[in-house]
Order: C-alpha cells, then sequence, then structure tokens
C-alpha cells in the first residue's frame, strides 16, 4: 500500500472563483475534495496501467467553464498550475520522472468536460517527490532543460522552466513564471510579477522577489526568501532556511531542522520539530506559530497555535500571546517544560550577531556591538558600548576569544589562534590569520599585525604598533612580538611607506638591535627582519618610528569578506572575494562588490548598486532603479524593471536595460545593447561605437543550448515582436529592413533611425498600420547602418569566455588571449590556457598543465590521475579542489625542485620549479565546476 500526498496549497487556484482546474477520481482522491490535497492510498494492484504494465495515477483536467467570462484558469492571469506530490518513503513505487507537464484543452462551456492524464510511477523507483506543471491552453510552451548545469532565463514576459540535472540557475525576470529546478543544487530567482518556483532535488536557492509568490524547496537543504509581497514558503525535507520578506507570509519547514524568518508583516510560521527554529524580530507584526509539537514562544513572537492531534505543550512569553489549537486534544493540565538557556545573551541596544558554524557564545552586553563568531571556537563578549569584534573569516577560522569589554573596541581575530582582548577604552586590534594573542587593555591602544607568529600586548596608555600588513601579498609572515615596548606611555611604531618599500620619513632604513630587541630592515628584498623588541627595548630610531603613507583608505579592523549567498539585511553592502562569489540583495538599496572571480550578483527589489569587477560577471539588478557597473571583464548586465544606469566597463559586454527608461553605456571593448520587447520602454545609448558596437533584437528560440562561461545557457520565449517582424536569426538585418529618417517609407522598413535627434525606432509592419515605436536614443548624426543591428536567439546571448572541452582520449587544448575554461575529460591531456585567466581541469589521466599569462586555476581531483603543472605563480595563480576534496586533508611535500600534492597515497599534482614553502592554504580554492 502507497500513500501519495499533495502539499496544501501548491496548486494555484482560479484567482476569480478559487476554484483548481485538476482532480483524482474516486478511489483515490480521499481529500473528497476539488483538489487533491489530501493523501491517495493505492498499491500497485489497485492501479490502472498502461499496455505495457506501467502504473499511472489518473489526474483530471478539468476544462469546463464560461469562455471569455474568466471562470476557468485560460483567464486567471497566471499560465500554470504546479503540483508538487510525495510518494511515502517506503513505498514499493516511485514516480518515473521528476518533472510531469500537462496542458489544459480549449475552453468549452459544456459541463464537466475533463481530460484525463497519466502520471506514470514505477514499481521500485527511487523518485519520490515530483512537480506536475499543468499549463492552461493559452499558454507559452515549457521551456526544458538538460542534465549538463545550465543558467536558464524566462527572459520575456510570463513563462515555465523545467530545469533537468545539473546545478543550474533559473531565472524569470520579470512577467508570470513556474520555474523548476529538478535535481542538483540550483539557484532560482523568480523576478518581478506573481511566481511559483520549485527546487527539486537538490540544496536549492529560492528567491521570489516581487508579488506574492509561492517557494517550495521539496528535496535537499534549500534557501527559500520570498520578497515583497504575501508569500508562501515550503521547506520540504531536510534542513532548509526560509526567509518570507516584507507582507503576510507563510512560512513552513516541512520536516528536517528548518529555520524561519518571516521578516516584517503579520506572518504564520508552521512548526513540526522540536529542532524547527523561528527569528522574528521586534514590531514586525502580529505574528502567529502553528506548531504540531510542543513549542515555547520566542522572543517577539506574538501568536501561538496548537495543531498537533496529541497532547502537546505550547508555552507563550512575555508579550500578548494568542495561542489557539486546531485539534481536539486529551485534556491535560500541567507538564514540566525544560527551560531553553540560549548561548548568545546580546542583550541591550545596538546589537547585531552573525553566527556561523559552532563553539560560539557570544554576548554583546548593552550597546554598540557587532560581534560575528564565524566557524569554531569563538567566545566574544563585546561588553557595554562601541564594540565591533569578529571572530570568523576564511576555512574554519577557530580559537578565537576576543573579548573588548567596555567602550571603543573594534577587533577582528580572523582563522585560527586568536584571543586579543581590547579591555576598556580606545581599542582597535586585528590579529588576522594564526599565532596571535593581541591584549591592549585600557586606553589609546590599536595594535595589528596579522599572519603568523604575533603577540604584542600594549597594556595601558598610547599605544600603536602594527608590522605585518596581511594585505601586502610580498611581505613574508612570521616575526611579531613587542611586549610591552612604552616609550614612555606613547608608545608608537606603526611604518607603511608604502608596505615597507621604503621614503616617506626614511628614517634611514632602520636597523636597532639592543641586544637584540632586532627590528631591522632596508627595503627591496636586501636586509629585513622587522620588530620583535625586549631583550632592552627603549627603541628609538628616531624617536620611535611611525613613517605613514599609505594604509589608511580602508578601515583599520575591517571586517571579513561577505559569505557566498548571503542576503543582506537592510540596505547592506556585500562584498565578495577573489573567486566567483553569488551575491544576492532583499528588498532594500544594497550595494553588491564582486571584487575577483566570476560573480553572480542580483540586488532583487529596491535601488541597489552593483560592481563585478574583475573577471566575467553576471549582474541583475532586480525591481527598482538600479546602478550596474561590470568593470574588467566580459559581463552580462540586466537591469530588470526600472530606470537603471548600466556601465559595461572594460572588455566586450552584453547590456540589457529590461523595462524603464535605462541608461547603457558600453565602454571599451566590443559591447551588445539587447532589446527582448518593445514594451520595455526607450533607452538612452551613451556611446555606441560604429566600429564596434552592436545594437541586438531577441527573435526567440526553441530551447537552442550552448556552452558558454560556465556551463549551458537555455532559454525560452514564444515568438516575439522582432521575429514576427522578420529578422533572421544571429545576422544582421537586411539593408532593406533599416531606414535612416523619421519614419518609414515602405512596408519592410523594420528599424528607423532618426539621424537629427538619434532616436530609434521599431516598425513592425513598415508603412502599414501599426505606429512604430521608439525603442532608444543614440548620438544624433551617426553613421548609423544595418550591419549595426543583429537579430539573436539564444545562442548568443552573452559574451562571455567560453569552455573547450576535450574528448575520451589524449587531447591538445590550446585557449587564446580570452578569459577561458579547458576541461580534458579522459586521456593524458595537454591544456594551455594562453593569455587571459583561464581555469584548467585535466580530468582524468596525468595531464600537463600551463595557464599562461593573468591569474589561472588548476583544478584537481580525486582518481584524476597524477597531473604536471608547468607554470604556477605564487601569490597569483589558485589551485581549485573539485569536490570531496579540501585543503585540510591534503599532504604537500618538497620534491628536489618541485612541490608534490597528494591525498592520502594518491598523487594529484606535481608543481613544477615551486618550493613547499611557498604553497599556503590561500593558494587553494573550491572548485566544483568549470
Amino acid at each position: 500500500m502507497a500513500k501519495i500526498k499533495s502539499k496544501p496549497n501548491k496548486g494555484t487556484a482560479n484567482r476569480l472563483d478559487g476554484r483548481f482546474d485538476y482532480d483524482l477520481p474516486a478511489p483515490w482522491n480521499t481529500d473528497d475534495g476539488q483538489s487533491p490535497q489530501g493523501e491517495v492510498s493505492a498499491d500497485t494492484a489497485s492501479l490502472p496501467t498502461l499496455p505495457d504494465g506501467t502504473p499511472f495515477l489518473p489526474l483530471e483536467i478539468w476544462n469546463y467553464g464560461s469562455p471569455g467570462e474568466g471562470r476557468n484558469d485560460d483567464d486567471d492571469g497566471f499560465f500554470y498550475d504546479v503540483l508538487n506530490w510525495e510518494i511515502d518513503p517506503g513505498s514499493n513505487l516511485g514516480f518515473e520522472q521528476d518533472v510531469y507537464i500537462f496542458q489544459e484543452a480549449a475552453d468549452s462551456s459544456e459541463f464537466l468536460d475533463r481530460t484525463t492524464v497519466q502520471v506514470r510511477l514505477k514499481p521500485g523507483g527511487s523518485i519520490k517527490t515530483a512537480t506536475i506543471l499543468i499549463a492552461d491552453s493559452n499558454s507559452p510552451p515549457v521551456s526544458l532543460g538538460g542534465d549538463a548545469a545550465e543558467q536558464l532565463f524566462d527572459t520575456e514576459g510570463s513563462g515555465a522552466i523545467a530545469a533537468g540535472g545539473g546545478n543550474d540557475i533559473l531565472m524569470g525576470l520579470e512577467g508570470f513564471d513556474a520555474l523548476v529546478g529538478g535535481a542538483g543544487n540550483d539557484l532560482v530567482f523568480g523576478g518581478s510579477g506573481f511566481d511559483v518556483l520549485v527546487g527539486g532535488e537538490g540544496s536549492d536557492e529560492l528567491y521570489g522577489e516581487g508579488e506574492g509568490d509561492t517557494l517550495n524547496g521539496d528535496v535537499g537543504s534549500d534557501r527559500l526568501y520570498g520578497g515583497s509581497g504575501d508569500d508562501a514558503l515550503y521547506g520540504g525535507t531536510e534542513d532548509d532556511i526560509l526567509d518570507g520578506g516584507t507582507g503576510n507570509d507563510t512560512l513552513n519547514g516541512e520536516a528536517g531542522s528548518d529555520t524561519l524568518s518571516g521578516d516584517s508583516g503579520n506572518d504564520r510560521y508552521v512548526v513540526d520539530s522540536l529542532d524547527d527554529r523561528i527569528v522574528e524580530l521586534a514590531n514586525e507584526g502580529q505574528d502567529k506559530v502553528s506548531s504540531s509539537v510542543s513549542y515555547t514562544l520566542g522572543a517577539n513572537l506574538e501568536d501561538l497555535n496548537l495543531s498537533g492531534e496529541n497532547a502537546i505543550v505550547g508555552v507563550g512569553n512575555e508579550l500578548d500571546n494568542t495561542i489557539t489549537d486546531e485539534y481536539e486534544s486529551s485534556s491535560y493540565s500541567s507538564f514540566n517544560v525544560p527551560s531553553v538557556n540560549n548561548v548568545i545573551d546580546a542583550k541591550g541596544g545596538n546589537d547585531r550577531v552573525f553566527l556561523r558554524d559552532g563553539n560560539d557564545f557570544i554576548n554583546g552586553g548593552d550597546g554598540d556591538d557587532t560581534l560575528n563568531g564565524g566557524s569554531g571556537d569563538d567566545t566574544l563578549e563585546g561588553g557595554n558600548g562601541n564594540d565591533s569584534l569578529n571572530g570568523g573569516s576564511g576555512f574554519n577560522s577557530g580559537n578565537d576569544t576576543l573579548n573588548g569589554g567596555s567602550g571603543n573596541d573594534q577587533l577582528q581575530g580572523g582563522e585560527g589562534n586568536d584571543t586579543l582582548n581590547g579591555g576598556s577604552g580606545n581599542d582597535i586590534l586585528n590579529g588576522d590569520n594564526e599565532n596571535d594573542v593581541l591584549n591592549g587593555g585600557d586606553g589609546d591602544d590599536v595594535l595589528e599585525a596579522g599572519w603568523e607568529e604575533d603577540q604584542l600586548t600594549g597594556g595601558t596608555g598610547a599605544d600603536v604598533f602594527i608590522p605585518f600588513d596581511s594585505s601586502n601579498p610580498f611581505f613574508s609572515d612570521g616575526i611579531d612580538t613587542i611586549t610591552d615596548f612604552r616609550y614612555f606611555e606613547g608608545d608608537r611604531l606603526r611604518v607603511y611607506a608604502d608596505e615597507l618599500d621604503i621614503a616617506v620619513g626614511d628614517s634611514s632604513q632602520f636597523f636597532y638591535n639592543s641586544t637584540t630587541g632586532v627590528l631591522s630592515y632596508s627595503g627591496s628584498s636586501g636586509f629585513e627582519q622587522l620588530i620583535n623588541f625586549q631583550p632592552f627595548t627603549d627603541f628609538v630610531v628616531t624617536r620611535d618610528l611611525q613613517i605613514l603613507a599609505s594604509r589608511p583608505d580602508e578601515p583599520s579592523v575591517p571586517f571579513e569578506p561577505t559569505p557566498d549567498n548571503y542576503v543582506a539585511p537592510a540596505s547592506q553592502s556585500l562584498v565578495g572575494t577573489a573567486n566567483g562569489d553569488r551575491l544576492i540583495g532583499d528588498e532594500n538599496d544594497d550595494a553588491l562588490s564582486g571584487l575577483a572571480g566570476a560573480d553572480l550578483l542580483n540586488g532583487q527589489e529596491g535601488n541597489d548598486s552593483l560592481n563585478g569587477g574583475d573577471d566575467a560577471d553576471a549582474l541583475n539588478g532586480g525591481t527598482g532603479n538600479d546602478r550596474l557597473q561590470g568593470e574588467q571583464g566580459h559581463d552580462n548586465l540586466f537591469g530588470e524593471a526600472g530606470d537603471d544606469a548600466i556601465e559595461g566597463g572594460q572588455g566586450s559586454d552584453t547590456l540589457t536595460g529590461g523595462t524603464g527608461s535605462d541608461t547603457l553605456t558600453g565602454g571599451t571593448g566590443t559591447d551588445r545593447f539587447n532589446f527582448y520587447t518593445t514594451a520595455g520602454g526607450s533607452d538612452r545609448i551613451t556611446d555606441f561605437n560604429l566600429a564596434e558596437d552592436k545594437i541586438g533584437f531577441y527573435v526567440g528560440n526553441k530551447n537552442v543550448e550552448v556552452e558558454t562561461e560556465s556551463n549551458e545557457f537555455v532559454a525560452n520565449v514564444p515568438n516575439t515582436s522582432f521575429r514576427a517582424a522578420g529578422f533572421t536569426a544571429n545576422v544582421a538585418i537586411a539593408a532593406s529592413q533599416f531606414r535612416v529618417g523619421t519614419a518609414a517609407a515602405t512596408s519592410s522598413d523594420r528599424i528607423i533611425y532618426d539621424s537629427s535627434t538619434g532616436a530609434l525606432f521599431f516598425d513592425a509592419d513598415g508603412t502599414g498600420a501599426t505606429a512604430q515605436v521608439q525603442i532608444a536614443t543614440l548620438a544624433a548624426g551617426l553613421n548609423l547602418n544595418s550591419t549595426h543591428i543583429l537579430a539573436f536567439d539564444d545562442a548568443n546571448l552573452t559574451a562571455s569566455p567560453t569552455r573547450t572541452t576535450g574528448t575520451n582520449r589524449k587531447d591538445t587544448l590550446i585557449g587564446t588571449s580570452d578569459d577561458e575554461r579547458l576541461l580534458g575529460l579522459k586521456g593524458n591531456d595537454v591544456l594551455n590556457g594562453g593569455e587571459g585567466s583561464d581555469r584548467l581541469w585535466g580530468g582524468k589521466g596525468s595531464d600537463r598543465l600551463t595557464g599562461g599569462a593573468s591569474r589561472d586555476w588548476f583544478v584537481l581531483e580525486k582518481k584524476g590521475g597524477k597531473d604536471t603543472v608547468r607554470d604556477f605563480q605564487d601569490r597569483q595563480d589558485r589551485i581549485g579542489l573539485a569536490t570531496g576534496l579540501k585543503f585540510n586533508q591534503l599532504d604537500i611535500t618538497q620534491t628536489g625542485r618541485n612541490t608534490l600534492i597528494s591525498f592520502g597515497n594518491e598523487r594529484l599534482a606535481v608543481l613544477l620549479n615551486v618550493r613547499k614553502n611557498q604553497i599556503t592554504k590561500a593558494d587553494f580554492v573550491s572548485a566544483r565546476s568549470l
């Protein structure tokens, strides 16, 4: 006997009469309602079967209504019903596939007119959850992905995308969308409009953005973010993170240990486990918890609803709670409820706490706190005011302590062996990386140091110290000490200039010694060793150094870069790393900066500022009046809704304004300015270069797939205005379709450029009755012609670098001057990246890898064979570790003039002419795919 459960409230009911357009017939619909909301009882013997013996469930799709009168789903403003079904995990049945796609027949006025379709099942099947898309009769077709990692964009209006396997990125952009991730770890953005998002299998991230969205994580540990509007969020199986955003949201973690956060609005939380955690801030609405287990309301939660069928405990808090009970329970009068003591505290005002992973304690008593405590071994405290602290960043970043009692603190303590203290006033401290201690008790402290072998102390007044700038990649690690130089309680030291290539106050390149407090220095790689102090200290070097010029462009104690995939609190600035980051804003005005690496930035709602930095980035402003800057690299920039300012910067960029009146500036390189619809508003192109740039008009596709920067790009849009106008994909328009003037002169004219004003028009029928539409404004007086106008489909959506893939034999793959991805697959391959920032992955076999110029990645995998890296450049190139490899699992040994990297008994790679002591964990990055 198998139980098949249809999760409640996942279909999209007709908005006008609340009726669903699908049903299960008896005996399988035990819910006895119009939609399959309850459990279906069935076994293999009782199910109907196809001629080949395949069992199935008959799903009825209702077609009847009143055509033209809005009485069925074809008139509800949304093109798709989305159902999510689960089979009891212990069943001998499974679904035949992850996603089923059906379509309603045309409207019918015949009473009870319906179509029966088959949801095919598989005896012994392992697929226990499935998503069912039911398209209206007049809906756009559903775009289907493959099993590779893909980027799938619904580039115009409303539509549906169903991805296959792989770690996919789906973007609904504007309109009403249904997006289904399928298997793999997917990233799904609904965009503006009323959307239904389903993660499918894998650890997925779903972002609803505007309107009232329905998000379902399904199988895996998922993250869901509703954005504005009255959203419904369902975590599915495993441990999920749900954030409703603004609006009156419903959050249901379902199975697993879930974290639920409603944000502002009158939210409803559904709890089914004591391991579920609710985060609700004060003054964010009248919120309700519906719990099927014993539950104690946390701070700032007002209402509790007990939904269990058995006697369960509900405990309120100091607020005016409302506690209700949906079920009749056995009577009970008293229970022993254990108190839960949270280790955090954070009493008093101005607190902000960031916890990631274990061993934290955190206190943050009284005001001005921030705290952080990423990864392990933290403590932090920050009692009383002006605190900051940190105790996180990079790898496992353990062994922290920090304290920062009383005022003017900051501290930082990234990575291991920290302590810091900074009791009482004027502190700063830093202690990044390992072997730190620092102290800075009482006033006027600063201290910094970094990398390894710090100590410093700086008790009581006036201290400064500083040596070792951890941001200077050419400065050797080790040495620091000082404990506790105080010429006479006006201690200093400091340096920089610029970082010890020296000049600015020179002081003639130091020395000191005083048997032997050391110090030293000379500059430009001669003589070195800087500080130590003690034995006889006193110091001097013309009264205790200081030199300065430069550094204080950035704060003395920078906080750690924003973690990948972090969702910003109100109006935060998110900063990436040198790797490929995902930075995602929320409904506030956010600032996202990707720095180096191929980054994905999505501002979501609000008036956001996005800066891609180096390498090939993908930027999406979301709704709001956003500013997008690609900076260096071949970037893909999409403004989406709002009046956006988009700047490509250096490199060959693709700029798309979306709806609204946008300002597009390509910058240097061969740029393309894309237009998907005539309804998007009129954009201003500020720097169209006749020798290099193109203007693109989108003519749709039929699921064309093409490899790009990191995976495949798939999109689907119904016939566009530009395809209907007779444009041919991926070539310039015909000369007969272009005219310089104020209006069409023949029936074949489609693009009209008014050289006196710079206005660019599209005319669907030339001299016909349809009025021309202004698409853009360029500079006046350009010698523009048809060769500058390109019709394109999804095979040419981006200007991003390409990926070259070998075979299962011995291949030689040679890159160009672009940023490229070379993948050897099997065989003993030779990969040479050439110029540009390349990523080389030999795959199986003993491969020879040469990065060439610029910063390159060499990717290693388990059981991939022993690779030879011929030109690894320390502090420039990176070693990528594929899934299953971590830095702390590796053995790094010297073999002659070379360095060998091993995993247990397996030799992964040899780095030619590289010494072991040049290789640190900073040289390694995670590389799950190219």
